[in-house]
């Protein structure tokens, strides 16, 4: 019985000197491959510049929000008037021209 909490141990131990030789062997094909290095580098950061984009943009909806608004209002003009060039008998390219010039 004796036997049995050393021979753990050592196994143990050979699994630990396994994994660490395993985390050895990534990192030197790591360093020996730059192209992999830079490829984890560059998606660590494009993680950080997402979450930096979605914090200010949370702050710059407030400014974007009045564009839009008059994006919106500019459209339903148009629809305006080609609904109205649609009763008068122009077609509705023609009526949408004439909208954006207006």
């Amino acid at each position: 019985m004796t036997n049995g909490p050393r021979y753990l141990q050592k196994w143990v131990a050979r699994c630990h000197q396994c994994i660490i030789s395993q985390t050895d062997k990534k990192a030197m094909r790591l360093h020996g491959r730059p192209e992999e290095t830079l490829r984890l580098l560059f998606l660590a950061v494009q993680q950080v510049l997402f979450i930096f984009i979605v914090v200010i943009s949370q702050d710059l909806t407030a400014l974007w929000q009045p564009l839009v608004d008059v994006n919106l209002q500019q459209y339903h003009h148009y629809l305006e008037v080609i609904r109205g060039s649609q009763s008068h008998g122009t077609t509705p390219l023609i009526a949408s021209a004439a909208a954006i010039l207006a």
